[in-house]
């Protein structure tokens, strides 16, 4: 389990005696670590793996895009807006560049190192998808461009969505239950729906002969992360 007080220590605090706790640090909670028990090389055996990318739980289990494709998630994050409760906002750091990743200045890229649940793995944060897939520069845009459309949708300081908020509750639910579904489609169900289609062209024609790379839209993972 990734235990955030004790997995990460801070390189610049060496007291042992200090009683202030040095601040908490931005790691991908996705992330776990295991003991390499089918090192590639026999000698790095005691070495632990880092599972930073998992099986693909969005097709079926007995397809053969389940058994030869992997999720990497991009954590939510808390931090920057306001109202990042009910605002999702996900991590513009590329996967291993975190502050508090696991990182070895020696490895800029994803080496794998082990096998464990049938995929291969390495020793540092990094994962196969920067710059294996995409840049870094295009992985942020993307994330940016997600949380912008997430904010300009749910943001409840909006003017239109304040609007639509209000005659929800005038009219005690009608207004999303019967004006919204069939006469017109309100503002934040629009930006979603801008969203899903910023996704789609992704999907369709940017990453097109990609070795199958695809963003799941984030509502099927409850907006927790980007796969």
């Amino acid at each position: 389990m990734n235990d955030p007080n004790s997995k990460y220590e801070c390189q610049n605090d060496t007291s042992k005696e200090s009683s202030v706790k040095p601040p908490l640090q931005f790691f991908n909670p996705h992330e776990f670590m295991v003991t390499n028990e089918n090192p590639i090389l026999p000698k790095e055996n005691e070495a632990k793996l880092v599972i930073n990318h998992f099986p693909n739980i969005y097709e079926p289990r007995d397809s053969l895009a389940y058994a030869t494709t992997r999720i990497i998630r991009i954590p939510r994050i808390y931090s920057t807006v306001r109202d990042s409760d009910f605002i999702p906002q996900f991590s513009t750091y590329v996967p291993g560049s975190e502050p508090a990743a696991i990182s070895n200045e020696d490895i800029t890229v994803f080496e794998a190192k082990g096998r464990y649940d049938d995929a291969e793995f390495g020793y540092t944060s990094l994962t196969p998808l920067v710059p294996g897939l995409i840049s870094e520069t295009e992985f942020e845009t993307i994330v940016k461009t997600i949380n912008q459309h997430l904010y300009d949708s749910l943001n409840p300081y909006n003017g239109h969505l304040f609007i639509e908020n209000v005659l929800e509750f005038l009219t005690g639910g009608v207004y999303s239950k019967v004006i919204n579904k069939y006469l017109f489609t309100g503002y934040s169900k629009r930006r979603l729906q801008d969203l899903e289609a910023y996704i789609e062209h992704l999907n369709t024609e940017v990453f097109k002969g990609r070795d199958g790379l695809k963003i799941i839209n984030p509502r099927l993972s409850g907006f927790l992360s980007v796969c």
